[in-house]
């Protein structure tokens, strides 16, 4: 830009911009916002100035654009990798926790398999005494004893 404009401009972004906001992404606002000014106020100046400002003002919305943009993908990336992250960590924790419930329900199998044999053999000891007292009613009422007397 040549001339009072030019100057304009420059002075705005020199002392104005620099003095107000310090980050870069202020600075940047604040040269879209001066620079819609001066293309409302050099309108009258002429088409060419007020397209080449509408242009500079509309590359500069754009770049911000673009890095907002570029921003927000980082940010999910990040994330993205946080969550794997997290995912990985517990990983272990849930293998642990199959491994403990997988060890638990084979102590039960056993456990169970371990009643039935019991069960199993407490009903085999319980018709062996039956056979032995009925053996002893038998022998008893074979020799003539009373089942009172015998007990």
């Amino acid at each position: 830009m040549n001339g009072i404009a030019g100057e304009i401009v420059a002075f705005v972004k020199r002392y104005f911009v620099r003095v107000i906001c310090g980050s870069k992404q202020s600075v940047r606002w604040l040269s879209v916002i001066a620079l819609s000014l001066f293309d409302a106020l050099l309108g009258a100046w002429g088409r060419r100035w007020l397209s080449d400002l509408w242009r500079l003002k509309e590359a500069k919305l754009g770049k911000i654009e673009a890095e907002t943009s570029l921003e927000k993908a980082k940010a999910e990336k990040l994330s993205a990798e946080a969550k794997e992250a997290e995912n990985r960590a517990n990983l272990s924790k849930r293998k642990d926790s199959i491994a403990r419930t997988e060890k638990q329900l084979k102590r039960a199998e056993l456990a169970k398999i371990q009643a039935e044999a019991y069960a199993i053999r407490m009903d085999a000891e319980t018709r062996r005494i039956l056979a032995i007292a009925e053996a002893f009613m038998k022998i008893a009422q074979a020799s003539g004893v009373r089942h009172s007397d015998a007990l």
